[in-house]
């Protein structure tokens, strides 16, 4: 009986699995972008997080735990003085992990798009950060205050909608932080 599994082995021994971990996490690091399987993104989402806080710390021993995990000192000194103070505020949900639509065409694994949030050339606009300490219905008056202030959204002009209409429109241009099924050709 297997209680606690804290993560996926991925049909791997222990030093390949962290091997090939730590170069997937200096690709997203170096790219901002990976396509791989979808539990290998769930896995190497875990680890590009955790990077990303310790580049926002941005001191010494930060650096050298991070260099532990990163391959080359470009990764690193990209994590240390572009990553970590583009998302110093910003407290979590540094990367997203978005479902492609079709398999692998010769096993049928399903492929998932791991990536950077808030970063140029991005699949999908981040969600703005909800505010501390509102729950969901502080943030649905929130959202009401934002289509009452602003007549655009997204480039579409809420003058000629009303409220719900609108609502409606925001709840599916912006992201979230599950996942999500997206068109492959978009990619």
């Amino acid at each position: 009986m297997k209680k606690r599994l804290k993560f996926r082995k991925l049909q791997r021994n222990t030093a390949h699995r962290l091997a090939m971990l730590k170069n997937m996490a200096t690709s997203l690091i170096l790219h901002e972008r990976l396509i791989t399987t979808h539990p290998k993104a769930c896995e190497v989402r875990r680890v590009g997080e955790k990077l990303i806080k310790q580049g926002k710390d941005g001191s010494l021993h930060s650096r050298r735990l991070a260099a532990r995990t990163l391959k080359t000192p470009a990764a690193v000194t990209k994590l240390m003085e572009i990553l970590g103070p583009r998302y110093a505020d910003r407290q979590g949900g540094y990367t997203r992990v978005l479902k492609l639509a079709e398999p692998r065409r010769r096993d049928g694994a399903m492929m998932s798009v791991v990536e950077l949030v808030d970063r140029p050339g991005e699949i999908r606009v981040a969600r703005p950060a909800r505010p501390m300490g509102m729950g969901t219905i502080g943030w649905g008056k929130e959202m009401l205050e934002i289509l009452e202030n602003n007549t655009e959204v997204d480039g579409i002009n809420l003058d000629r909608l009303n409220l719900e209409e609108a609502g409606d429109i925001l709840d599916s241009s912006d992201g979230g932080e599950g996942e999500e099924t997206i068109n492959k050709g978009k990619v």
